[in-house]
């Protein structure tokens, strides 16, 4: 199913930063541990990445084409009061979606610089997230110390400086 963006939810995301969406039909992951690219065995996940939310993500940002950068499960003890994109070791990102593991909690589509506990309907307490990190052929695999999984890609081939061209596309739709 394709969803297709209104123009005020256009504005509403280049205004913002964010937005929100509820009932989109998306199950947050059922995994205990938490770990990033999930996608890379999860075939039921790419699908959800690549062919449901990428679209959306690709509308939201205006690109013509975006790679995915990475999803990680996180546990509750992440540092949603600093920028998104401090999270992860990658330069240039272009689009962050946030799945909580309170279904009562909406959806969100992030710029990577928006701070997560800013958004309204953000939870107050503390909760599981599941993350999908969007790129462009700008956006560069980096050093991030803060980044607990700093080193994961290099068992896939990549290095400090690579692109994202190695990883799933998504567009032109």
């Amino acid at each position: 199913m394709k969803f297709h963006l209104t123009v005020q939810q256009l504005k509403f995301y280049s205004d913002n930063g964010y937005i929100g969406f509820d009932n989109l039909g998306v199950e947050f992951p059922q995994k205990e541990e938490a770990r990033r690219d999930l996608w890379r065995k999860e075939p039921s996940l790419e699908q959800l990445i690549v062919r449901k939310l990428g679209p959306l993500a690709l509308q939201l940002t205006r690109k013509t084409k975006l790679y995915l950068a990475c999803d990680e499960r996180i546990s509750e003890t992440w540092d949603t009061k600093s920028a998104i994109q401090k999270h992860f070791s990658f330069q240039g990102l272009a689009c962050v979606v946030a799945l909580l593991s309170d279904p009562q909690t909406p959806l969100f589509f992030m710029h990577p610089s928006t701070w997560p506990s800013m958004l309204p309907g953000w939870p107050t307490t503390p909760t599981d997230c599941y993350l999908i990190a969007y790129g462009t052929n700008e956006t560069r695999y980096v050093n991030n110390p803060k980044d607990p999984l700093n080193h994961w890609l290099k068992k896939y081939g990549f290095g400090f400086g690579d692109s994202l061209q190695k990883n799933p596309m998504i567009g032109p739709i």
